[in-house]
């Protein structure tokens, strides 16, 4: 027989035809026999997963880091920022050398670095990661709420 209360109600009393008591030995033993294919599955579907005791838990996962430049790069591109990220931004067609065609698919300018370290710091990263950005991504008529949206679908579909 089962009883659930709920919010200070209880429900009415039901027999239990199938489960295993909890508290029960066999417990563990049958959870263990029925989560064994869980992840064979969870794996040939392209996701991830975590098990701890008797809580699953399947995601998909992205650089965090890759979504918080991009969304920084355009903030700062689109003048949101304070003043301290947006000097680092500096598109390809402001530089004021000659006209190249990446001047009018709004790339950033980067930096040379001299170490893999110099590589890695926002100021270089960061660009880098705005230019390899598919273009659509990187258009001026796109308001930020579209930009976070399609910026998730770019990079969950990597």
């Amino acid at each position: 027989m089962q009883q659930i209360a709920y919010s200070g109600q209880l429900s009415s009393v039901q027999s239990v035809l199938f489960g295993v008591l909890q508290g029960s030995v066999l417990g563990p033993l049958l959870y263990v026999l029925f989560a064994a294919e869980l992840a064979l599955v969870v794996d040939r579907h392209g996701l991830n997963l975590h098990q701890y005791a008797d809580n699953t838990q399947v995601y998909i996962s992205t650089p965090a880091g890759d979504a918080e430049a991009a969304v920084r790069r355009f903030v700062s591109l689109s003048g949101m920022a304070p003043p301290y990220l947006a000097a680092d931004c500096q598109l390809v067609s402001d530089e004021g050398r000659r006209q190249l065609r990446s001047a009018y698919s709004r790339t950033c300018v980067v930096r040379r670095t001299c170490s893999s370290y110099g590589d890695r710091c926002f100021a270089s990263a960061g660009l880098t990661l705005w230019n390899s950005l598919p273009a659509h991504l990187r258009q001026t008529d796109i308001n930020f709420e579209q930009f976070k949206r399609q910026l998730k679908t770019f990079l969950f579909g990597r």
